[in-house]
């Protein structure tokens, strides 16, 4: 229930967006994390991440990662996908060594005024576009180590246009 709590309770409602988050947990208690981040009127964030393990400790570790970008959010620090995911991992390498743990994690700034969707990876599963006419989905992949792993990463930032009716899936295992 702690788990579930610290996930996203209400979808915003930005126009000409269909928004939707849902967490299934296992048995366990475990590390993984989706929020939605708007940004004013025209910018909205999307972050999902998978804290490794089925532990408290990988549900604590989520837990300070969700405060640590959503007090970004609150502050209007988080800056572009690539800088957060660096920050969060050099702000927290110290931490996931000691514990043996680490993080996956993809994170994406879309821009509704301009339909640009710019993102980052930490290692995380690919997410999938869906255009209409498409005869399949196209995986979202940027250059990025997993965070914990080493202290100095250099993240991929790439960009890409979205086109009406384009459908994102974002996930995590």
């Amino acid at each position: 229930n702690i788990q579930l709590g610290l996930l996203p309770t209400q979808i915003p409602q930005i126009k000409g967006l269909a928004l939707a988050g849902i967490c299934v947990p296992a048995k366990e208690v475990g590390g993984d994390y989706y929020d939605f981040l708007p940004r004013g009127n025209e910018l909205l964030d999307l972050v999902v991440a998978d804290v490794s393990g089925h532990s408290i400790g990988s549900a604590l570790t989520m837990g300070w990662v969700r405060t640590f970008i959503q007090n970004r959010a609150r502050t209007g620090t988080i800056g572009s996908p690539d800088r957060i995911v660096k920050d969060i991992n050099e702000f927290f390498y110290a931490d996931l060594t000691r514990a043996e743990l680490f993080i996956t994690m993809f994170y994406v700034k879309y821009d509704t005024s301009k339909r640009l969707l710019t993102y980052a990876s930490a290692g995380h599963n690919r997410p999938l576009l869906y255009r209409p006419g498409s005869p399949s989905c196209t995986e979202l992949d940027a250059e990025g180590l997993i965070i914990g792993v080493k202290k100095q990463v250099h993240f991929e930032e790439k960009i890409m246009q979205l086109q009406k009716g384009d459908i994102l899936l974002l996930y995590t295992d």
